[in-house]
């Protein structure tokens, strides 16, 4: 009986908090005195749940006269139920004003009807940004939330929270000096990290500090993450750094924000997924940049992540100190078609069907609008027979720049699809390198530094003169304005005779180089023929991916798909097997009397390793041999033209190359 009355007492407490609550709703809905309709149209064809839009007012569809000078009086209503809002941006005087409400039902491809009301001086503000967005924080206190921020600061670096900001310090010119804050809570992908920001340098030397925004796994070397960079004066360059299931790409700068010192700006890292591909982009004040557009299934993770700010000092600038400074910091929900929004006279059906979503602006920076521009003059040349590389990588090696003019020899390696160069590196001689890396940076291109050992095989199994040359090359990095992006280790056939395995064993070098680089590069190594495929177990925990030599034993030519594959059928079983991954090296000079056969080859091998995890890509042994190649055998030869052109791979390659970007970087110092 006593259990009867409790549960009576309580239903009945219930109902009469329900109702109490939806009187004062009905009470304070009936307070507005005006009232306003906002459409909402769904895009993106997915349903949406607890979406944030974005409602902009204007003079042309708001009077701002009959509202509270900062919004105060402002609500908005679904189906009788208040919706939550922040106020983003409040200016009577220009009649402008932009605020975030959360709906908590959008259907695909269907229009949406809220009330907005105002018209009452006497209620107080309720925007309130944590109850809209997965995340948000404003730095109202003097310190750091802990509930919401970790932090982390080396050397002289520091974060400090002041009226309002938080500033992100690296006050020494020092590698080692940085400050980073980073979300408690990780984020599921179809999310956008938000900061309004404004970089500070408070040195002579205009180079840095150098800012990172966007996603990570772990605040210490994550091996997943989605970030986007800015560094120089006035924000100048701004470039990708992704990474996952420790594959990792790095763009060259693509675009630049082009702030004034001291302007606050809106950074946004979007980060989703469309047609069951991985992309990312990036948004400044709203506005998305194409040329950061980029999407892949190998360098674009998909599980959850925390959103982070880094900044650190430029490694080498002189006199120079800086810092990040953040008014506020959100992640919302994100999709790629985002919703429209209509405020005031609600249109016909008929003129809402007409009606163009808002696509994104063009980007007035002249770096987008060039890239747009070749990647449209791109997609109209890059036509052919042949389908493209399904991992997307096409490697060239070059043993000598000497024959070659800079920067045509970059222009046309790009024109050809090359994304990746082998390079022989001479270390005696590494500053002759700078310009030919600036250049293919320019280009796009990835470029390896390409280690030819003189390790003798004996018992000792000297390495340190090996570790000398990759010092010298890390040395190179660290001074010059345009690095190598990774390391390739060529692994010599022993000349021993009394080698039976044919091999010198680089296991004791790769795992030093290995330590050395400190996951700061990647690391390869160029195989042999008769490297034995029990020892590649042993070496990929060491090694970021194989470069297999798919070349025939003394007079053997391996030109066909048939003979390369079963010749490195073994190694890429292992490979695949290991979880890792391989390119093979196809020696141009066995049995191919034009570019034509090159071609095909390339398109045979393609189709065979489609879908293959273990494939990724094929690399020509030496330009310098393929580029003297006829196009054609002299008896199908039309006549040439005297300019110089590679037109055996703008068939083919060109296509590969279409839309890829290098892949397999890590952070150059």
């Amino acid at each position: 009986m006593r259990l009867k009355t409790i549960l009576s007492v309580s239903i009945f407490a219930l109902l009469f908090c329900v109702l109490g609550s939806g009187a004062a709703l009905a009470e304070e809905e009936d307070s507005l005195a005006f009232s306003e309709e906002i459409i909402i149209q769904e895009n993106s064809g997915s349903e949406l749940r607890a979406y944030p839009v974005l409602v902009k007012l204007t003079a042309s569809n708001f009077n701002f006269s009959k509202a509270s000078p900062e919004g105060a009086d402002l609500r908005f209503f679904k189906s009788g139920k208040k919706l939550d809002y922040w106020i983003k941006e409040w200016n009577s005087e220009a009649e402008e004003a932009e605020i975030w409400v959360e709906i908590p039902f959008l259907a695909a491809k269907e229009n949406t009807t809220i009330l907005m009301k105002f018209g009452n001086p006497d209620v107080k503000s309720e925007s309130d940004g944590e109850a809209v967005f997965d995340f948000f924080e404003a730095f109202e206190e003097n310190s750091l939330d802990g509930f919401k921020w970790k932090s982390e600061a080396s050397g002289e670096g520091f974060v400090e929270v002041r009226n309002g900001v938080c500033r992100l310090v690296a006050p020494k010119v020092h590698v080692n000096d940085f400050s980073t804050i980073y979300t408690k809570d990780s984020f599921d992908i179809n999310s956008i990290f938000e900061v309004r920001r404004m970089k500070v340098t408070t040195g002579e030397d205009t180079r840095g500090p150098l800012h990172r925004q966007g996603f990570v796994d772990q605040q210490k070397s994550p091996k997943n993450k989605v970030w986007h960079e800015t560094e120089l004066e006035n924000e100048s360059k701004v470039r990708w750094e992704l990474s996952s299931r420790n594959e990792r790409f790095r763009s060259i700068d693509l675009t630049d924000v082009r702030v004034s010192e001291g302007e606050w700006y809106e950074s946004s890292v979007a980060w989703y997924e469309e047609n069951e591909t991985l992309k990312v982009a990036w948004f400044k004040d709203g506005v998305r940049v194409p040329a950061m557009d980029y999407s892949s299934a190998d360098f674009v993770p998909s599980r959850s992540l925390h959103a982070f700010l880094y900044t650190a000092s430029y490694p080498d600038a002189s006199k120079n100190t800086g810092y990040m400074a953040v008014d506020y910091a959100l992640v919302r929900k994100f999709v790629s078609e985002e919703p429209t929004i209509w405020v005031g006279e609600i249109p016909s059906e008929a003129e809402i069907s007409r009606t163009e979503p808002q696509k994104p602006k063009e980007n007035s920076s002249l770096l987008s609008a060039e890239a747009d521009k070749n990647k449209t003059e791109n997609e109209e040349a890059f036509t052919g027979e042949f389908a493209p590389l399904s991992q997307g990588f096409l490697g060239i090696q070059l043993r000598s720049l000497k024959n070659f003019e800079l920067p045509a020899l970059t222009a046309e390696l790009k024109a050809i699809g090359t994304n990746v160069v082998f390079l022989k590196v001479e270390p005696e001689n590494i500053w002759q390198y700078e310009r030919f890396l600036k250049a293919a940076h320019a280009e796009n291109l990835t470029v390896y530094a390409l280690l030819f050992e003189d390790m003798e095989y004996n018992s000792s199994k000297k390495i340190e003169p090996s570790l000398a040359t990759l010092d010298t090359v890390l040395a190179y990095n660290q001074k010059s304005i345009a690095g190598f992006d990774g390391i390739c280790i060529y692994v010599k056939p022993s000349e021993n005779p009394e080698s039976e395995e044919g091999y010198i064993d680089y296991l004791t070098l790769l795992e030093a180089a290995n330590k050395k680089l400190k996951g700061e590069l990647p690391l390869s190594a160029s195989l042999p023929p008769r490297y034995a495929t029990s020892k590649i177990r042993e070496l990929t925990p060491h090694l970021d991916f194989f470069v297999l030599r798919a070349y025939g034993e003394a007079n053997e030519n391996l030109n066909s798909k048939s003979l390369i594959v079963d010749s490195v059928a073994p190694k890429m079983g292992e490979i695949r097997w290991q979880g890792s991954k391989g390119v093979l090296e196809i020696e141009i000079k066995q049995g191919f009397k034009d570019k034509k056969e090159v071609e095909s080859l390339f398109s045979a091998l393609n189709e065979y390793y489609s879908g293959d995890p273990a494939f990724l890509g094929i690399s020509v042994s030496n330009y310098e041999t393929y580029s003297h190649l006829p196009t054609k055998a002299k008896e199908e030869a039309a006549p040439t033209s005297k300019k110089p052109s590679i037109p055996g791979f703008e068939l083919s390659f060109a296509l590969i190359g279409l839309g890829i970007c290098s892949l397999l970087t890590k952070n150059r110092k």
